[in-house]
């Protein structure tokens, strides 16, 4: 993936969204000799086209066969005995086959030549299944058969609806039902709906929608398995109007006839919709009923737990999406350590409980949760939910660096899923990059995401696409494009998830704020206290931090009383500059600025030392001046801008006393200086004792720094 991305990069000569990337890498197996092909074909349909600076594509890319090469697979078919092709076709059907099953048929002699040969492979699952190394062959082989030759072999190894049992992945499951369907035989409907749920989850709803589209008519729990199944398409299409249609299409008498876990994942899914369609009503209400419903059930026959955990973790997602935390923290922190709910119950839990832990003041709780949950490894079906609070955990705690690590790892492993996600990964690695005030680095990725998701809205996040680009630009001095970014983002409106709202709103705020306007500040406060009043203690205090930079003691004090409810070297180190800087304490500054340096957050690391510098200056601590004029330096040649730009001037030279000084500085001897200069010794003498008495110093050493 990673050679892919310079590749296209170097043939477009610009930036190159990340879905696209995925879509040629996709697109050419991952072969680099095809992507020059690739990428010049789709320029020439129109598809690949510059947007915003950004190479995105419009729609998917389709795989084109390279002939010289099919022509070699089809000879050496052609070349084989007659029960080496039969085996090939078998396989070309069913994709893959239990060795046993396999071995019934053709005899193991014939199995264990071709495995020999390097035709058949025989994988390490339980099944022990036999596959086709050339998934290209496979391919050939099924353009050849005819309807007729096809359900015959699909006959002999039917799957059923127990996928699980072939050794199928995900993958070959859709591809041997697509096949199916296409030649006119009629798969087992369960089958079907298990592709569609596995297309959802790889990324492809269209082709689950696809699926569904050619299944017959269905009655009862099955018709509600595809309505449940379309609208997951649906919404991860972002048509989630649509999807709410579907579900609310079930019939009455359908929803009585279910179990009661899926009357509860239905009414989870309504939840789950109406979050994102404020109109719709309340996202609570469909959880309400499924609860009656259930209590009046477990008169009958008892309580059903399956059921309960779909509806409670509904619920706790339900307040997620809008920061609602607090009533339901207690049940959630309960819920994620209970020793006897599912497996999956506990892990959806632990991830919102990261998420609010984060936000309401227990970042090291939540970063010790969250490495729990990583050591598992996230799994495919929740890995958005895990780098979303992997996102807030470590920001939280000023791990910027590790958001940048797993997002660009994320990206480099490709596939489709970034057609969809890989405007919102590139958002959030942005987002990393700008909690350093690393605006340089975050432009490319956050211009990436805005061209993305202004061709695909994945979670409406456009609006937080804008404010990034907006305190990106003005990170580093661009004040017209940080200016245009704002209109556009006052115009992208609509509800967002509570995480990426706030990182809306701090973004605007702060690009405001280092743009000099003074409502940026005023918008972050107000937004703090909203914070602040939900019990959201992390949050605020990151909102009235960035507002300090141009407040006063009343937002120096909020700080440090937030900061008595926080966690995390974050949240110490913002309380640190806060009192240091109420105080004018020079010393409290710079080590407030050491460990900005240890977390590598330059913007911060930044502010302590121009208010050091100040402080020193002002005081007349030539020694201190010296250690933050140095440490300033380092970071002017960092950082385009810096956010606070020290105020109190420095003594004045005269031309001539500062070029000797910056000579002694450097370790010129007096001798030195007066050979290059052409002066007498006796006169740098003189002018050395000059900027002594005007620098506050008493040796040249104290010069670092300040000349």
């Amino acid at each position: 993936m990673p050679e892919t991305r310079r590749l296209v990069a170097a043939i477009v000569g610009g930036r190159v969204a990340s879905s696209t990337i995925g879509e040629v890498h996709y697109a050419c197996g991952g072969n680099p000799a095809e992507v020059y092909g690739i990428v010049h074909r789709e320029r020439a349909r129109g598809n690949l086209h510059e947007r915003g600076g950004v190479w995105t594509l419009d729609r998917s890319v389709r795989p084109e066969p390279v002939r010289g090469a099919d022509d070699l697979i089809r000879a050496r078919w052609a070349r084989e005995s007659q029960d080496v092709r039969e085996v090939i076709e078998q396989l070309a059907v069913a994709r893959r086959v239990p060795i046993t099953a396999l071995a019934g048929l053709f005899g193991s002699e014939v199995l264990v030549d071709m495995e020999d040969r390097g035709l058949i492979a025989v994988d390490t699952s339980q099944h022990r299944c036999a596959y086709l190394r050339e998934p290209r062959m496979a391919e050939l082989v099924r353009a050849r058969l005819g309807p007729d030759r096809h359900r015959e072999l699909a006959s002999l190894m039917s799957l059923g609806g127990a996928s699980e049992e072939s050794g199928l992945d995900r993958e070959e499951l859709i591809s041997y039902v697509e096949w199916t369907l296409e030649v006119g035989s009629t798969p087992d409907p369960g089958l079907v709906l298990q592709s569609a749920a596995a297309a959802v989850e790889l990324s492809e709803p269209d082709r689950a929608l696809a699926l569904l589209d050619r299944l017959p008519g269905l009655e009862g729990p099955p018709a509600f398995e595809a309505a449940l199944r379309r609208a997951a398409a649906l919404a991860r299409l972002e048509r989630r109007d649509e999807a709410l249609s579907v579900l609310e299409a079930v019939p009455a008498d359908v929803l009585g006839s279910l179990e009661a876990v899926d009357a509860a994942r239905h009414a989870a899914a309504m939840s789950e919709l109406r979050c994102w369609l404020p109109g719709a009503g309340d996202a609570l209400e469909p959880l309400r009923a499924a609860w009656d419903r259930l209590a009046v059930r477990a008169e009958e026959s008892g309580p059903d737990r399956a059921a309960a955990e779909v509806l409670d973790l509904a619920e706790f997602r339900a307040h997620a999406f809008t920061g609602d935390f607090m009533p339901i923290l207690a049940r959630l922190e309960a819920a994620s350590r209970d020793a006897d709910a599912s497996e999956g119950f506990r892990r959806g839990c632990s991830l919102v409980l990261a998420h609010a832990w984060a936000a309401c003041g227990r970042e090291a709780d939540a970063a010790a949760l969250l490495a729990s949950i990583e050591f598992s490894a996230p799994r495919r079906t929740d890995e958005g939910e895990f780098m979303a609070s992997a996102f807030s955990v470590w920001t939280a705690i000023g791990d910027w660096k590790r958001c940048v690590d797993l997002f660009e790892g994320y990206m480099d492993k490709g596939g489709r899923r970034l057609t969809l996600r890989g405007g919102i990964a590139e958002l959030y690695l942005a987002l990393a990059h700008l909690a350093a005030g690393h605006g340089s680095a975050a432009l490319g990725p956050v211009l990436s995401a805005a061209a993305q998701l202004e061709e695909f809205p994945a979670l409406n996040a456009l609006r937080a696409a804008y404010t990034a680009a907006a305190l990106a630009y003005a990170q580093i001095g661009d004040s017209g494009e940080a200016e245009r970014f704002l209109a556009l983002a006052a115009k992208a409106r609509g509800p967002m998830f509570w995480q990426l709202a706030m990182c809306a709103d701090q973004c605007e705020g702060a690009a405001r704020t280092w743009l000099g306007q003074g409502d940026g500040p005023a918008a972050m406060l107000a937004r703090a206290a909203r914070d602040e009043a939900a019990g959201r203690t992390s949050a605020a205090g990151s909102a009235v931090f960035e507002a300090s930079l141009v407040g006063g003691e009343r937002e120096f004090l909020w700080i440090e009383r937030l900061a008595h409810h926080r966690q995390g070297p974050l949240a110490h180190l913002c309380a640190a500059v806060a009192s240091a800087t109420r105080r004018r304490d020079v010393t409290g500054l710079l080590a407030a600025a050491e460990q900005a340096y240890e977390l590598r957050l330059d913007a911060i690391e930044a502010r302590c030392a121009a208010l050091a510098l100040d402080f020193a200056r002002g005081e007349g601590n030539s020694v201190a001046a010296g250690l933050a004029q140095t440490r300033l330096d380092r970071l002017a040649r960092v950082l385009p801008v810096l956010p606070l730009v020290p105020q109190t001037p420095a003594p004045m030279l005269t031309e001539r006393e500062r070029q000797i000084a910056v000579l002694a500085a450097s370790g010129s001897s007096n001798r030195d200086i007066a050979d290059e200069l052409g002066v007498s010794v006796r006169t740098v003498e003189g002018h050395l004792y000059q900027v002594f008495m005007k620098l506050g110093v008493s040796s040249r050493a104290g010069l670092a720094g300040l000349v």
